[in-house]
């Protein structure tokens, strides 16, 4: 499950420059700091898989296991052999087991009576000193070795690329809110303290897990707690995705606050990845009462920012929107009358914009006996469409009106010659046939008519539909006033 509150508009003037600098620096830090931790993680592993280290340490961490309660995965070592379990993330998950480290280390499990003590306890020096190169090793935070550092540090390293990128976009959309409405410097405290929070709440659980943590998820999950006190019983939108399923709503801000808590205590009692979703609630809660004592200490400009996104949201709309939504607030209502009155003058003094005549035609559409819907029709199938798609939806507008029009269809002259030429150009030749005899059975001698004959009988020919294409032709050639259009139907009867 995925809440995210975000602005309806954004804008970065003022430009959030501490934003915009955590952004940076945690892509930096990946990118370059970190670049080459993974390949240190593997040369460090290989050196410990291929020295003496696993046949010592291995028993002994299994005798350790046994000792501290942890049966079932005393057992579970002893059922694999030392080279084997070593040979994959084994050397990082032990030295992250500080306790049992803190007793190798007092040599009570490899003493120096073990003829191989010297030797294990160069290798162990030397395996130790790989681990310190690797950055997000030496700086992740460790519940049961904490650091003052690493209680910093932590929040500026990331497990990997799709780490960083979720982290960012959600820095991004609240950032950018809660720095323009509390001001950088407080900004900026908020963002810390909740990454200190984070670690607190972290501890609280994760004490003797050899879990470390990583991440800026706690920092801003306190952005998230203060965004939404900071606005509090306004509605806000927020987008929100339950599995496949993804849609956005508005709703007051506070409840989101009760949400983001309660998902991630669900969260933390009930899976078994990785995510530190203590953290995440310790940052989201330290936001949050970071939000309400500030709300107290002085006033935060909520308001003026929502009015201020309103009226640069209003001066983007087009001049025909206020009175369009209008409209469309009747037919919600069912007052179909009302909204195509005011469809029809929209599309009268806006006769380029096609969403008035779009919607006029929707709503004359409930009254097919009732002139304006023939109107709105005739209007609608007299464009000249760019494009498949236009002409696709030209197309089923001029089939709905034939079935839905009374008492009867109105096809006038130039709206049937319109029609098959359109139908002729874009491939519906069966209606375009049709559309064509009619206009013959009229005027069977009509010369006017000859360049529209002509365009079918060439697409029919494309079509290899050549016996009706012959017919077109020929009477092109019979009937037809300009000698260029005899003379191109005489060249392709010769085809």
């Amino acid at each position: 499950m995925l809440i995210i509150p975000f602005a309806s508009k954004m804008t970065l003037k003022p430009i959030p420059w501490v934003t915009v600098g955590l952004v940076l620096l945690n892509c930096f830090i990946l990118i370059f700091v970190q670049s080459s931790d993974n390949e240190s993680y593997g040369k460090a592993s290989h050196y410990y898989n291929r020295s003496i280290l696993p046949s010592l340490e291995v028993p002994a961490f299994a005798d350790f296991l046994e000792q501290e309660g942890r049966a079932d995965e005393a057992a579970n070592i002893r059922k694999i052999s030392p080279k084997k379990i070593a040979s994959g993330a084994f050397p990082i998950m032990l030295q992250r087991e500080v306790k049992f480290i803190r007793q190798l280390h007092q040599q009570r499990w490899i003493t120096p009576e073990n003829p191989l003590f010297e030797e294990w306890k160069a290798q162990r020096a030397e395996f130790e000193g790989r681990l310190s190169g690797i950055v997000t090793e030496s700086y992740s935070f460790k519940p049961d070795a904490p650091e003052i550092v690493d209680m910093f540090s932590h929040m500026f390293l990331h497990g990997g690329f799709d780490h960083l990128l979720g982290n960012m976009i959600f820095l991004f959309l609240l950032g950018f809110v809660v720095e323009r409405l509390i001001g950088p410097l407080l900004y900026g405290v908020v963002y810390i303290v909740g990454g200190l929070c984070a670690v607190a709440s972290f501890a609280l659980v994760s004490a003797g897990s050899g879990v470390s943590l990583v991440g800026a998820s706690g920092a801003i999950g306190a952005l998230m707690g203060i965004y939404v006190v900071l606005f509090g019983w306004r509605k806000i939108p927020f987008f929100y995705s339950l599995g496949f399923y993804f849609d956005y709503v508005k709703a007051p801000a506070l409840l989101l606050l009760v949400a983001f808590l309660s998902k991630e205590l669900y969260f933390h009692f009930t899976s078994d990845n990785h995510v530190a979703y203590m953290a995440h609630f310790g940052g989201i809660l330290s936001g949050a009462l970071c939000g309400f004592l500030l709300t107290r200490l002085m006033t935060i400009p909520v308001d003026e920012m929502l009015a201020e996104l309103e009226v640069d949201e209003r001066a983007h709309l087009k001049p025909w929107q206020a009175e369009f939504d209008m409209a469309m607030g009747h037919v919600e209502k069912l007052q179909f009358e009302k909204a195509g009155s005011i469809f029809a003058r929209l599309h009268d003094k806006y006769p380029d914009e096609s969403e008035p005549l779009q919607e006029w035609y929707k709503v004359e559409r409930n009254l097919p006996a009732g002139q304006n819907f023939h109107t709105a029709a005739r209007k609608i199938m007299l464009q000249k469409p760019n494009g498949r798609s236009a002409a696709k939806q030209v197309h089923d507008v001029y089939e709905e009106y034939l079935k839905l029009a009374k008492p009867k269809p109105k096809m006038d002259r130039e709206l049937v010659m319109s029609l098959a030429s359109l139908f002729a150009e874009r491939g519906y030749l069966m209606d375009a046939e049709k559309l064509v005899r009619m206009l013959l059975k009229k005027s069977p001698s009509d010369s006017g008519l000859a360049p529209l004959v002509l365009l079918l009988a060439r697409k029919l020919r494309q079509a290899r539909e050549e016996e009706n294409s012959i017919l077109y032709l020929k009477w092109v050639m019979k009937h037809a006033a300009d000698p260029a259009l005899n003379k191109q139907a005489q060249s392709l009867l010769k085809v």
